[in-house]
């Protein structure tokens, strides 16, 4: 759980990209590129630690416990599951089925089968053979599984 162990030295706002160390990659480091809204929520939690007290240097993390420390995979969690609760409850007020079980590697499964979707879009925008290639008839949940 990457977030967990991401310090601010990590974030690049001016290019809305986190380098992730000690990726899965032949040299070691990631970059990921961060949505407009995502970038926006960066920017708003800089603002809170500020305000609540806690570091925000190069080497703070971007995600810390209540003490600026490194946050438990376990808080994480937690707190995923508290949100998840409050959003059932919300779509459930509005006559809508809850969701299903949802755990921080739901949403890391959810955010890259976007991504997915979104670089497939891209591609198809820029013509044919640009981009990655759907695999034929393969889906998983529900979302277009891509080769390349």
């Amino acid at each position: 759980m990457w977030c967990s162990v991401l310090r601010w030295r990590a974030c690049r706002q001016a290019g809305a990209r986190f380098r992730i160390p000690d990726a899965k990659t032949e040299t070691g480091v990631r970059e990921v590129q961060m949505s407009p809204d995502l970038v926006e929520a960066v920017i708003q939690q800089i603002d809170r630690l500020r305000r609540a007290g806690l570091p925000t240097g190069s080497g703070a993390y971007l995600v810390p416990n209540v003490r600026g420390g490194r946050i438990s995979r376990q808080c994480v969690a937690k707190i995923v599951r508290e949100a998840a609760e409050a959003a059932t409850a919300a779509v459930e007020a509005k006559g809508l089925p809850p969701l299903s079980h949802v755990t921080p590697h739901t949403l890391r499964r959810t955010y890259i089968s976007i991504a997915l979707l979104a670089q497939l879009r891209r591609a198809r925008a820029q013509g044919p053979g640009a981009g990655p290639r759907p695999r034929a008839g393969v889906r998983d949940r529900g979302v277009l599984v891509t080769t390349r």
